[in-house]
């Protein structure tokens, strides 16, 4: 019994999406809508199994509880085996269960259209359906399916952020990564003080400075902007670019800094300054430093496209939060001059950099000044679940907007789907771009392209 309990687990370690045509679909089946919202759960020909620790191994967040603590988080002592037309949740009710799903094929649909259809195949973890404080999808069992519920308070267990200093020895950290040349390299410039936090330039603090004024207005601004030419150059072209829409060209800073108001100018200064410290006169160095600023700038890009066309937060914040969430790179990666070639291998640095970029990017901030909200962002820019507020906040618009900058890459095999996020939820509009069969976009930012250009030559790319 024990040996085809496990022969069930192993094919089942992820979930794999297809895409069906809705037109096709809604000539043959019935859609959401069509579903009564009271249903009798149709027969199985699927049995239960017993849930035992193998299945919740393969369940995130499941799978980083202490595993005395599991089993308080399961809603039942076996799977649920469900037949073909059971209706598991509907979208806008709150979420009471979370499903995962280990056989059979379930439909999603947002509002009344199906939009794709899950199946389990082998991959690392395997995510809920649907997360967060409401369901923003509604799922359909297409064929005879077995799930496992959980009780939705396991997310809580992902919901906090460490916000202490950095820590060489934090027991979370894996044996293998402490073992690390590069790791051991990095915590002894760490601990012995010799970690570089790179200065924002004199003119982006006393910009900082001026507005904290309340009586500050456009001329002093202006006066400071143009201390730097360069930079008093691309602030009048921002304001010129299609972001902005103008009704007539500007030729001067202050009409610039009137038409894009003071919080932008400030974010955008600061954003022209920090290009200063993706440089490196070592070769190696500076050609990963370019690499980051690239990757920066394209996912800034994304937030203020995000946040410009959901609302409900500034887009010029959300591009600044995009720009720093991973600054705690910097110092770690000025380290590697002290780090013989060797050793500094695409691997090795990927194994080591989730476990000290984070917290590094939060006090990088924190001295820089920054406000709390922007100095958390490190800490939960991957943090997929996260979920501690019902409206949309900035650290949401940068979890959205990185998980959609992975699409494409081989690390989004580990991620889990951008509508199975609580994020997701919170968008106004919930439109997926179904153009991959494995993973989703989303349509806003999809569409969005000439805009998000726009957005990254601004910055330099």
């Amino acid at each position: 019994m024990f040996r085809r309990l496990l022969d069930f687990i192993k094919p089942f370690f992820s979930t794999k999406y297809k895409t069906n045509s809705f037109m096709d679909e809604i000539i043959s089946k019935p859609t959401v809508k069509d579903i009564p919202k009271v249903i009798e759960i149709a027969p199985s020909s699927l049995p239960p199994l017993p849930i035992i620790p193998e299945i919740l191994e393969a369940l995130f967040p499941i799978n980083i509880i202490d595993k005395e603590k599991r089993i308080n988080y399961i809603q039942d002592n076996e799977t649920l085996s469900l037949g073909r037309g059971t209706l598991l949740f509907m979208q806008g009710e709150p979420i009471n269960s979370l499903y995962y799903l280990l056989e059979g094929t379930v439909s999603l649909y947002i509002y009344d259209d199906k939009v794709c259809e899950i199946s389990p195949t082998v991959t690392v973890d395997r995510f809920p359906l649907c997360s967060g404080k409401t369901y923003s999808v509604s799922a359909r069992a297409e064929t005879d399916i077995q799930v496992v519920r959980v009780s939705p308070d396991v997310m809580l267990v992902n919901q906090s952020k460490d916000i202490s200093p950095f820590n060489p020895t934090d027991p979370n950290i894996p044996k293998n990564v402490q073992e690390s040349r590069l790791f051991q390299t990095f915590c002894q410039v760490y601990l012995n003080g010799r970690m570089q936090i790179p200065p924002l330039p004199s003119m982006t603090l006393k910009l900082r400075q001026a507005l904290q004024a309340e009586d500050v207005g456009i001329r002093e601004v202006a006066e400071i902007v143009q201390m730097d030419s360069v930079i008093a150059g691309r602030l009048i072209q921002i304001a010129n670019s299609v972001l902005y829409r103008p009704w007539a060209p500007f030729n001067n800073c202050r009409d610039a800094i009137a038409h894009i108001g003071l919080i932008a100018t400030r974010n955008f200064v600061v954003m022209q300054s920090m290009r200063q410290i993706f440089n490196s006169k070592n070769f190696l160095i500076n050609r990963l430093l370019r690499e980051e600023w690239r990757k920066s700038v394209y996912l800034s890009s994304l937030c203020w496209v995000l946040a410009s066309e959901n609302g409900g937060v500034h887009p010029e914040e959300a591009q600044l939060a995009g720009l720093v969430s991973d600054i705690g790179k910097i110092p770690f990666i000025n380290s590697l001059a002290n780090i013989k070639n060797e050793h500094l291998t695409p691997n090795e640095i990927a194994l080591v950099l989730p476990y000290i970029c984070p917290k590094i990017g939060a006090e990088v901030l924190k001295s820089w000044g920054f406000s709390n909200e922007l100095a958390e962002i490190p800490l939960l820019s991957e943090n997929w679940f996260n979920d501690t507020n019902p409206q949309i906040r900035l650290s949401d618009i940068v979890i959205l907007s990185k998980l959609h900058a992975y699409i494409g890459s081989p690390k989004m095999k580990y991620l889990p789907p951008i509508n199975s996020i609580p994020a997701f939820g919170k968008l106004k509009d919930y439109r997926l771009c179904l153009d991959d069969p494995i993973t989703f976009s989303l349509q806003v930012l999809h569409s969005a392209k000439e805009k998000v250009s726009a957005a990254e030559g601004l910055l330099g790319f």
